[in-house]
């Protein structure tokens, strides 16, 4: 067997150290991207009592008034056809209809 040649345990095959090398290498940066993706955007919200509140239009919101994400304050809802996600809430009568899921992203329908 060549010097260069590792036997890896019990299974008669041989790699190089260079392979060995770039396989430890690529499952480190895979387990890496794994973590990352898994462990999501987390948002941080303050305590509700503390919480600045923007004042609603003196219009009033033509789509119902949402809790914003944190449940604190109050937000006007988007229309019909506007973009919407987790952050974004549509109006009391309409729902996000997800069309792109990748990044959870929606339309009011």
């Amino acid at each position: 067997m060549p010097p260069e040649a590792i036997s890896t345990a019990g299974l008669g095959r041989s790699r190089s150290p260079r392979i060995s090398a770039a396989m430890n290498t690529t499952a480190v940066l895979l387990l890496v991207v794994c973590v990352v993706a898994t462990s999501g955007f987390r948002l941080k919200c303050n305590d509700c009592g503390a919480a600045k509140c923007p004042a609603l239009p003196s219009r009033g919101c033509p789509h119902g008034v949402v809790r914003d994400i944190c449940g604190c304050c109050d937000v006007c809802g988007k229309g019909y056809g506007e973009k919407c996600d987790d952050f974004i809430k549509c109006g009391s009568t309409l729902t996000c209809k997800v069309l792109d899921f990748s990044q959870n992203l929606g339309k009011c329908v």
